[in-house]
């Protein structure tokens, strides 16, 4: 999987400075109207133009192709359940 940097922006959701991109199914740098899921939050996000983030609605992802849209949900599962884990390992911390 290869990274490609991208102008660095912050999610719309959870403020998180995304600034690279991780092709989810193929090689190419990302593009006006693609599909990305943020790793600090897990919100799947939509590049605008000069690549910067939006929060993609729910009938965009709907119209995914069932296989895409399956990818987009594991990931974003994914970047949630770390982002959980950080969250009870933060917790846990502050009560010792």
């Amino acid at each position: 999987m290869k990274t490609h940097p991208t102008p660095p922006h912050a999610c719309p959701t959870c403020s998180h400075l995304l600034h690279r991109q991780q092709g989810l199914t193929g090689q190419q740098p990302p593009k006006r109207g693609d599909f990305t899921v943020c790793d600090g939050c897990g919100q799947i996000l939509r590049f605008t133009e000069g690549l910067g983030v939006r929060a993609a609605g729910d009938h965009e992802v709907a119209m995914l192709s069932p296989d895409f849209r399956a990818t987009l949900l594991t990931v974003r599962a994914h970047f949630q359940q770390q982002q959980g884990t950080a969250t009870n390992a933060e917790k846990n911390k502050r009560r010792n």
